[in-house]
């Protein structure tokens, strides 16, 4: 007779030297816990455990290539015993989906390529007990709050969303900031700016403020010029101090572009002291 779950020779009464069947015993025990074993995956999908060979004694399962490795996902299947904690590292290319044989369950565990995980395998179903590293996620995009990949996102940072839910990734701010003392003068420039690196603008200068400290007698209206031509207008309403943004599309700036804001070709009479801060983002 075996045990049910490691299949271990038991001792039976009346047997004759009793200490094979024990010393065999604590030899399988010991393997349990130091042997490590290689599961070769190849395209054959699921993959399914033989408890009497592959799956009884072991705790540490390998992943491997096959002579012909993979070319999916694939189903690791353990048999329907209750097997306890196993140690499960993917050395393959693909994503292992761990599971019991001829179970369907919602949503199993998985290991994605070169993860590893600890892993609670009982007569009917596997439960994650931990990843790699002393639990939990075992890279940043593996959490369930952040973005799924880092695809499109180099150079950016991360931060929290607006909602405060989650994270996400996001191109850093770039302010431009001046002043300008006094009254400008006609088709004065009152911010010029070239740029040394790759930046963008959103549509109408989102979060941008531009104020002036001395009101307009009338509407004036600013023009906002990349490499001379217009791309729009900043606008002080008559009496105003704090402008709009009227017909401006996103654009941007490439290294060695030229941004300039141009005062109106007749000065108002009255408008003075501006202070100018355009928000862009990183677009490198």
């Amino acid at each position: 007779m075996t045990t049910a779950t490691l299949s271990l020779d038991e001792i039976t009464a009346a047997q004759s030297q009793k200490e094979v069947t024990a010393n065999n015993a604590i030899a399988q025990l010991e393997g349990c816990i130091a042997k490590e074993v290689s599961i070769l995956i190849s395209t054959t999908d699921p993959v399914v455990l033989v408890q009497a060979t592959n799956s009884d004694r072991y705790i540490f399962f390998t992943l491997d290539d096959h002579g012909t490795p993979p070319v999916a996902d694939f189903d690791l299947e353990f048999p329907a015993v209750a097997r306890g904690l196993v140690y499960i590292q993917n050395n393959t290319s693909y994503t292992a989906t761990i599971k019991i044989t001829g179970t369907s369950p919602v949503s199993p565990p998985t290991l994605a390529t070169t993860a590893s995980g600890l892993f609670m395998v009982t007569s009917d179903d596997v439960y994650e007990a931990g990843s790699a590293g002393g639990g939990g996620a075992s890279d940043f995009v593996s959490l369930s709050d952040t973005p799924a990949n880092f695809t499109g996102s180099g150079l950016k940072i991360a931060r929290v969303n607006t909602g405060e839910t989650a994270i996400e990734f996001a191109s850093p701010y770039y302010d431009i900031g001046t002043s300008f003392g006094g009254a400008p003068g006609s088709l004065a420039i009152v911010l010029g700016f070239v740029a040394s690196k790759a930046i963008d603008f959103p549509a109408s200068l989102t979060n941008s403020v531009v104020i002036a400290t001395t009101a307009a007698t009338a509407q004036a209206d600013f023009d906002v010029q990349k490499n001379g031509v217009s791309q729009g207008t900043i606008r002080f309403a008559a009496a105003g101090t704090t402008a709009t943004y009227v017909s401006i599309s996103a654009f941007s700036l490439a290294s060695g572009d030229r941004l300039d804001i141009v005062a109106p070709s007749s000065a108002d009479a009255t408008l003075a002291n501006l202070y100018l801060n355009l928000v862009a983002t990183r677009g490198d």
